[in-house]
Formats: structure tokens, C-alpha cells, sequence
């Protein structure tokens, strides 16, 4: 007879929180390009926000300590729904370590398109952000996230 193995629950909401997308941090990391990429590069997320948000909040950062091109990372939020609205925000500084100012899009519960650009006129290679995005109330306490990349460049 097989022996069965019982995992914590805590475990089981672990995984699922993991392989779903749940954003539970609200932070996303990614590369823009490749050693020899040049061009705008951009990836994009849905986000979907949902119990009673408000609006999407989002900044973006180099994670690098040292310079990789000295790019302008720029991260922008639209919202296709009644309520539309499109919010950007720019780290203009390579390796400060801060994220850029909060903008915030106030579009209410829904899809939102989430994208980070680097731009065109940067050096050829790889840039290496982390995306940081909330879905709030209007008091701004959070409410549910969920996020999938669409697109990787």
C-alpha cells in the first residue's frame, strides 16, 4: 500500500500564490534586451485589479549597483475601461538604487497594461529593473493583484 505524504496547508497556498501570479510583494523583475540588443525594448504585464481598487500605483528601478548603460527606465500603466486613464513614471538615474516617483493610474477595478521601456537611444545590451505596482483602495490599502507577463523584449 502506498504511503500518502500531507503537505501543510501553508505550503499548498505557498505554491498556488507562486504559480499563479498572485502578487503578494507587488514586485516584478526582468531584463530588457540581450548583450547585443538594440532598439526600444519594452515588456508588458497585465495586471489585474479587483475588490473594490481604486486605482494601479507604479514605480520602476535599475537593479544594477553599477552602471550597465545608463539608461532611462520608464514604467507606464493604461486602463482601458470606463475610467480610463495612463500613468509613466522615469528612474532617471542608472544606479541610485531608488525607484522612480509613484504615479498612479486611477482607472478602478480591471485590467490594466503594465509596460517598462528602455529606450532606443541607449547603448546596446541587457537592463536589468524591478517593477514595483500596487492595486489600492481609495484609502490606499490594498486589494486583490494578479499579474502575467505578455510581453518579454
Amino acid at each position: 500500500m502506498k504511503k500518502l505524504t500531507k503537505l501543510p496547508v501553508a505550503t499548498g497556498i505557498v505554491l498556488f500564490a507562486v504559480c499563479s501570479g498572485s502578487a503578494l510583494a507587488h514586485t516584478q523583475s526582468g531584463v530588457l534586451g540581450n548583450t547585443t540588443s538594440s532598439g526600444t525594448k519594452t515588456d508588458k504585464y497585465v495586471v489585474e485589479c479587483s475588490g473594490g481598487t481604486h486605482h494601479l500605483q507604479i514605480q520602476v528601478r535599475d537593479k544594477k549597483t553599477a552602471p550597465e548603460l545608463g539608461t532611462k527606465l520608464t514604467i507606464s500603466a493604461v486602463n482601458g475601461t470606463a475610467a480610463a486613464c495612463t500613468a509613466s513614471s522615469t528612474d532617471n538615474t542608472d544606479t541610485d538604487g531608488l525607484y522612480s516617483a509613484i504615479a498612479s493610474c486611477d482607472g478602478g477595478d480591471g485590467d490594466y497594461v503594465m509596460s517598462v521601456v528602455k529606450p532606443a537611444w541607449t547603448a546596446n545590451g541587457k537592463e536589468t529593473y524591478i517593477a514595483q505596482f500596487h492595486c489600492e483602495d481609495a484609502a490606499g490599502n490594498h486589494t486583490e493583484t494578479v499579474f502575467s507577463q505578455i510581453q518579454n523584449q
